[in-house]
């Protein structure tokens, strides 16, 4: 506001204060927040500036983000829902996805757990040319993590080109398990009969683990609790906001401060210290194991040109395809490949290639 504009308004309310009063009290009652239902609620937050943004995702569950709106979907609890208005932050309750919220959970639609891994049997059995099925460690409560490769395991070749696609990070994303099984099925249902992918399974290798966090997968099969994290419990956190987001636990750029909490009961909480979850270590000693590392130890040291391999980890709702760097707004030293890679793969499923950050 103007202080011109400012001058005027306060020789207004000098001048008619009685007159203002119903008006004042109308106006305020129509910027007052809407009044969050019990439980968590899914919101519109619109933010000011990057800083509130990155200082947001470090705190909440968000879903996803529009930068030329200024604005953010996520799901808060009642807590951060009053510490939100109290911030002042301008806050809509998305009544569209609360309804969904709030239907009947479609679960049976779903594998659990034990059907998916059972699944993971049957396949090997019935291809025992074109897999190898391995668990890679236990989780937190002691289930298997399995990896399946799939390749022409007679068509022996050095140094395979490798794609590692993982899934299910975050346990309540039911459907990337799913499609993980679904590639799998794909490449094994037509070898020998699709050319594009006979080729793909004779000249390549496909490593495929089709859930990274089943202990979350296992927390959402009775009710969609809409789990995100492990089970880990640190801290003194109520039984429904235990865990770490595994996504945030890797050692690369660990604690940084943005994208992610150090509070044990926040939904992005990236743990003690780096790589503190069995499934992390898991994972990233696997990773180690298929690609080499051929960066410098700098971040901007670049791969050599002739590197091979991909590596996808599947999420399910924002329609984007990410590539580095998550942690900054500059580029990686691989940019041109990375965004060659990710805009390609758009092409097939029309999701939006972008950075990460």
């Amino acid at each position: 506001m103007s202080r011109r504009l400012f001058s005027l308004c306060m020789l207004v309310f000098l001048i008619l204060p009685l007159a203002l009063q119903p008006w004042q009290a109308a106006r305020a009652q129509e910027s007052d927040p809407p009044t969050a239902p019990e439980g968590n609620t899914i919101v519109i937050i619109h933010y000011p500036d990057r800083a509130t943004l990155e200082s947001l995702a470090g705190e909440l569950d968000i879903w996803e983000v529009d930068p030329e709106a200024g604005s953010l979907v996520a799901m808060v609890t009642p807590a951060e829902y009053a510490s939100l208005v109290e911030r002042g932050l301008q806050i809509e309750i998305d009544t569209a996805r609360m309804e969904e919220l709030n239907a009947p959970p479609g679960y049976p639609c779903y594998r659990t757990i034990v059907d998916l891994y059972a699944d993971l049997q049957t396949r090997a059995q019935a291809y025992p040319g074109l897999t190898y099925l391995r668990s890679i460690g236990k989780s937190y409560e002691g289930r298997d993590i399995w990896s399946m490769r799939v390749t022409n395991e007679s068509h022996v070749v050095a140094d395979k080109p490798r794609l590692f696609l993982m899934a299910n990070i975050h346990g309540r994303e039911l459907i990337t398990p799913e499609m993980a099984m679904v590639f799998m099925d794909h490449l094994l249902e037509n070898y020998g009969v699709d050319p594009d992918v006979t080729w793909i399974l004779d000249w390549h290798e496909i490593y495929i683990v089709v859930s990274a966090n089943p202990d979350g997968h296992v927390r959402n099969e009775t009710t969609l609790a809409y789990w995100r994290k492990n089970t880990h419990p640190y801290g003194s956190c109520s039984p429904d906001s235990i865990g770490v987001d595994l996504n945030r636990n890797h050692s690369f750029k660990w604690g940084l401060g943005v994208g992610s909490s150090g509070d044990p009961c926040d939904e992005t909480y990236r743990g003690p210290s780096n790589a503190s979850e069995a499934e992390t270590q898991l994972i990233q000693n696997y990773v180690r194991s298929l690609f080499p590392d051929q960066r410098g130890p700098g971040d901007t040291d670049a791969a050599p040109e002739d590197a091979t391999g991909v590596l996808i980890s599947l999420h399910s709702y924002s329609n984007l395809i990410l590539w580095p760097w998550g942690w900054t707004n500059a580029t990686a030293p691989n940019s041109a490949g990375l965004a060659a890679l990710g805009q390609k793969m758009a092409t097939y499923n029309y999701y939006d290639p972008q950075q990460s950050n």
